[in-house]
C-alpha cells in the first residue's frame, strides 16, 4: 500500500483465502487497513472477510472474467490467481503484487500514447465488451469492478500513456456498451446535473479520439502529493460490509439504506458520519428524482486514509429513463402511465423499490428507522425537485461538439417529466396526510 509492505494474501490448499497483515505495518498507528471489514486490531483474517473484498476488485462481468482466465491460464472463477495478473492498479491504493515483480513495482514508468492508440483501444472494448486488457504478455494490467467496457490510463496535461508499476493510473475512459446507445452521454450529464445540483461527484467529461467517443472520469481515489500522484486507499459499501458483488443490489440479498446508515455510523467518528449520512440521503433523493436505477452498494465507496474514514464522492451516477424500454422490455408509450409500476430504484425506500410507488410517508418511515432528520429528507425532496429540471438542462447544454442533440433533448425531456411525476405524488400525499391531521 503506497510502496510499503501491508501484508500477504495467500491461498490455502482446500482453495480458501487468507491476508495475513505485516506486523510492522500492523503496529504503524497511521497504517491503513486493506478494509474496515478487516481492521488492524487482528493479524490474519479468513476466507469470509478476504474473498469479498477480492472479489469486489475485479470485473462484475462473467465474460470479461472468462477471458482473462484463458489469457492467463488460470480459472477465472480464482479472485487470487486473476489479480496475480492484474491487481497491480485496483481501485483504492493496494497493489496486488506476485513476490517476483515486487523490483518491478519499484521502477514505475509510463508508456505514452497517440490519439490513435486510445481511439484503437475504445474501439477494441466497443466493440468487444471483453477486450479490456492490451494483452496476454503485460504484467501488473488494471483491475476494475462494474460490467461497463472501460480502460484506465495515466493523464497528463492533453497527453495520455499507460502506467506500470508504482506509477498509478489517474483517469477511466467508458464507452457506450451495446445494449445502450449514448450510455457514456447520459452518464456524463447525469453526473454534471448532480455537481450543478450541490452533491459531492467524481468530475466527468466528454472526450472523442478520432472518431471514439468516451466518458472520462477523473479517479477520486489519487491524489497529488507534492507534484506526484498517488493512490488513496478506498473500497465500495459491499467490500465494506463483507458481500460478494451478487449481493449488490437490495433485492438480491444486499443491504438496504437503513444499513448503509449503520454501516456509515459504525465506521466513522460521529462528526464525519453525519456528513456522509446526509450525503447518503443525498444520493437516494437525486437517484429518485432522475431514475437512478443502478445506484446499488457497489456504486458507493468508502475513502481510507490511515485510521481515517469518510464517503467518496458519487460516481457512475446515470439515469436510466432514456432506456426504459432497453430496461423493460416494454412499449415506449408505457412509461407514461403512472397508476402501473415501473422502473425500480437498487435501494427501497421503506421497502417500496418502484419510484412511481414511493410517498412522503415511506421517505418519513425511513427517516425515523435511519435515526435522520425527517424534516431535513424533505426540504432536500423539495430543494432539488425544484433545481434539477434546470440542473440537467444546464448540463445537457454545456455539451458540445458531439453529434448528440437527440439523447441529450431525451434525457432532458424524461428526467424533467419523471422529477413533476415524482413531486407531484410526493405533494399529494403530503397534503393527503396535512387534511387528516386537520
Amino acid at each position: 500500500m503506497n510502496g510499503r509492505i501491508l501484508g500477504h494474501v495467500g491461498q490455502l490448499r482446500n482453495g480458501s483465502l487468507e491476508l495475513v497483515y505485516d506486523e510492522a505495518y500492523r503496529g504503524d498507528p497511521a497504517a491503513t487497513p486493506l478494509s474496515t471489514a478487516m481492521p488492524l486490531t487482528a493479524t490474519r483474517y479468513r476466507d469470509r472477510a478476504v474473498r469479498p473484498f477480492l472479489v469486489g476488485l475485479l470485473p462484475d462481468n462473467d465474460e470479461v472474467l472468462s477471458r482473462w482466465g484463458q489469457t492467463f491460464g488460470v480459472s477465472h472463477r480464482n479472485p487470487f490467481a486473476l489479480l496475480g495478473h492484474v491487481g497491480e492498479d485496483c481501485a483504492g491504493a493496494a497493489q496486488f503484487v506476485r513476490p517476483e515483480r515486487l523490483g518491478d513495482l519499484s521502477r514505475g514508468r509510463i508508456d505514452w500514447l497517440d490519439e490513435a492508440d486510445v481511439e484503437s483501444r475504445l474501439r477494441a472494448i466497443r466493440l468487444d465488451p471483453t477486450a479490456w486488457l492490451w494483452g496476454a504478455d503485460e504484467q501488473g494490467q488494471f483491475s476494475l469492478a462494474g460490467a461497463q467496457s472501460k480502460v484506465a490510463l495515466y493523464r497528463e496535461a492533453d497527453r495520455w500513456g499507460r502506467p506500470y508499476g508504482r506509477v498509478p493510473t489517474s483517469h477511466i475512459l467508458k464507452v457506450a456498451s451495446g445494449r445502450f446507445s449514448d450510455q457514456e452521454i447520459t452518464e456524463h450529464v447525469t453526473m454534471r446535473a448532480a455537481r450543478l445540483a450541490g452533491l459531492v461527484v467524481a468530475r466527468s467529461e466528454l472526450a472523442a479520439f478520432g472518431a471514439e467517443r468516451a466518458i472520462v472520469v477523473e479517479r477520486y481515489d489519487r491524489l497529488v502529493v507534492e507534484g506526484e500522484l498517488e493512490r488513496v486507499h478506498q473500497e465500495d459499501l459491499c467490500q465494506a460490509l463483507g458481500l460478494l458483488p451478487d449481493k449488490k443490489y437490495e433485492r438480491s440479498g444486499g443491504p438496504a439504506p437503513t444499513e448503509i446508515v449503520k454501516l456509515l455510523r459504525t465506521r466513522m467518528t460521529p462528526t464525519v458520519a453525519d456528513e456522509a449520512v446526509d450525503r447518503f440521503v443525498d444520493a437516494l433523493v437525486f437517484n429518485w428524482l432522475v431514475g437512478g436505477t443502478d445506484a446499488h452498494a457497489k456504486n458507493y465507496s468508502l475513502l481510507m486514509q490511515g485510521p481515517d474514514v469518510r464517503l467518496a464522492p458519487l460516481y457512475d451516477l446515470t439515469s436510466g429513463l432514456p432506456y426504459q424500454e432497453e430496461l423493460l422490455g416494454h412499449a415506449r408509450d408505457s412509461r407514461i402511465r403512472t397508476d402501473t409500476p415501473m422502473l425500480r430504484m437498487s435501494m427501497s425506500i421503506d421497502g417500496e423499490s418502484y419510484f412511481s410507488e414511493v410517498r412522503m410517508s415511506n421517505w418519513q418511515s425511513f427517516a425515523k428507522q435511519a435515526g435522520v432528520d425527517g424534516e431535513r429528507i424533505v426540504q432536500r425532496i423539495r430543494d432539488l425537485g425544484s433545481s434539477l429540471p434546470d440542473d440537467v438542462s444546464t448540463a445537457a447544454l454545456e455539451v458540445h461538439g458531439f453529434d448528440a442533440s437527440a439523447v441529450l433533448s431525451e434525457i432532458v425531456d424524461s428526467v424533467v417529466e419523471h422529477v413533476a411525476r415524482m413531486m407531484k405524488a410526493f405533494d399529494q400525499a403530503n397534503g393527503t396526510q396535512a387534511s387528516h391531521r386537520n
